[in-house]
């Protein structure tokens, strides 16, 4: 998968362009919008992302031929973490490697990306603004069971961040879309090889 991306540090860790219009606000990353949760994930801390805190740059033109779809929520390039050997993802003392993985919501769409209790022990999300660590492990638990994203009102918007990924898995995630009533399940291959997500 080909993209580029002008500002973009792991975890947003350095400075990074935005084209909010004057709609836009947002303090430290939070955002007061809600999406509509059910179940299981309606309990959950939720960390959100706005505009405000969004990187922006060049993707290919042919992105969506080579990403994870999920209703306005796009991931360019996770079809192709199923080749990923399997070692890749294996334990390292207690922790996980972190795979990048970049966001793509469409203009104004508030979305929720949920972890279903069932993949919480070897799945987690991190989409914070902090930075990263050199080796680049880290525990599950470091992680979010869910996170939030609003676009910006006036351009398809991108959030870096990624996936603590607990071991080779096909890892099965809810998108909660701002007035949806039902989630959009996303399946994601990490170092499943040939074999494909049921």
């Amino acid at each position: 998968m080909r993209y580029a991306l002008a500002s973009l540090c792991v975890f947003g860790g350095c400075a990074v362009s935005s084209a909010c219009d004057s709609g836009d606000s947002g303090q430290g990353g939070q955002d007061n919008g809600t999406v509509l949760l059910t179940g299981e994930g309606s309990q959950l801390d939720t960390p959100n992302r706005g505009c405000e805190s969004a990187v922006f740059g060049t993707l290919a033109s042919d992105w969506r031929q080579h990403a994870t779809i999920a209703g306005p929520l796009a991931w360019p390039g996770i079809p192709g973490y199923a080749s990923d050997p399997p070692a890749t993802f294996a334990a390292q003392d207690g922790r996980y490697l972190f795979k990048k993985a970049l966001a793509v919501v469409e203009r104004g769409a508030l979305v929720k990306i949920v972890i279903p209790q069932s993949e919480r022990p070897r799945l987690s999300l991190f989409y914070s603004a902090s930075g990263t660590r050199p080796d680049n492990l880290y525990e599950i638990a470091e992680g979010k069971s869910s996170w939030a994203l609003r676009a910006c009102k006036d351009t398809r918007t991108e959030f870096n961040g990624g996936f603590i990924v607990g071991g080779a898995q096909c890892a099965a995630l809810d998108v909660f879309v701002e007035g949806k009533s039902q989630p959009i399940r996303a399946l994601i291959p990490f170092g499943t090889g040939n074999r494909p997500c049921p």
